[in-house]
């Protein structure tokens, strides 16, 4: 498995508000015991911020997850106020700036690595160049392709000669590298992992996506200004987050954490 640092994943609003209908309609709400805040997030990871909900009442507030799938409907639940804050990849915050939604901003980093090319068990390629003429599944939209392709041609590759072919996260993926479809993919946590446990695919030890020049950064910490107009609980949330960020290094906390949320 790839260590992945917590320190610090797309399309952004093309996404319907289908996946939205079961949230409720304030971002911050009032409970007896204080303020909650609501965040949207996947299982796949952000471990530290599903690790919030163990640390909050600490700092004077409660948490609420929702969660959504992919970070555009994560997104636009903090940007319509259904939540006030939001997981959110790396080029995010480019969509943010390119539509002018103003009520959004970045306020943290979230976790490193994470995200990686998983080739099909018995296909090896100890160089980039090694994957010209192999079909690589790549999923549309995402920071992990970006890395991949920006690996690729670093590290040599005429990216033009590797053929790349669209799959989605989970089933399909896993299905198209069980029967030889692809001879490798690009996922990201649990995905990846859960193929390399299972022996159908491995990590090829000299191409990691996360040495690019791009670094591995993996996602980040959406907030709305109107949390962020409440300086007394922003200042709260994020003393929970940096928290929350410290308990999830332990190894013990954080499989945990994850075994929880994905089985």
């Amino acid at each position: 498995m790839q260590s992945a640092r917590f320190m610090n994943r797309r399309g952004f609003l093309g996404s319907t508000l289908g996946g939205l209908a079961g949230l409720a309609l304030a971002g911050v709400a009032q409970a007896q015991s204080g303020p909650v805040i609501k965040i949207a997030a996947s299982r796949n990871a952000a471990a530290p911020v599903w690790n919030l909900a163990n640390v909050s009442e600490r700092f004077g507030f409660r948490v609420e997850m929702s969660v959504l799938f992919t970070y555009a409907e994560q997104a636009r639940a903090a940007q319509t106020g259904q939540t006030s804050s939001a997981t959110c990849g790396i080029d995010t915050m480019a969509t943010v700036a390119d539509q002018g939604i103003p009520n959004l901003r970045y306020i943290a980093a979230d976790q490193y690595g994470g995200q990686n090319l998983v080739m099909r068990a018995g296909v090896e390629a100890a160089t980039w160049s090694g994957l010209e003429g192999k079909t690589i599944g790549v999923v549309p939209g995402t920071w992990a392709r970006v890395l991949f392709l920006i690996a690729a041609k670093e590290g040599g590759a005429d990216i033009g000669k590797i053929k790349l072919t669209n799959v989605s996260v989970g089933a399909t993926a896993q299905e198209a590298l069980r029967r030889g479809n692809v001879d490798g993919v690009v996922l990201f946590t649990p995905q990846c992992d859960q193929l390399v446990a299972a022996g159908i695919g491995h990590y090829p030890p000299k191409l990691d996506i996360g040495a690019s020049s791009l670094g591995s950064a993996n996602s980040g910490l959406l907030a709305t200004t109107e949390l962020l107009s409440d300086k007394p609980l922003a200042t709260n949330f994020m003393r929970a987050y940096l928290a929350s960020m410290q308990e999830v290094q332990d190894v013990a906390v954080f499989t945990r954490l994850v075994t929880n949320l994905t089985g």
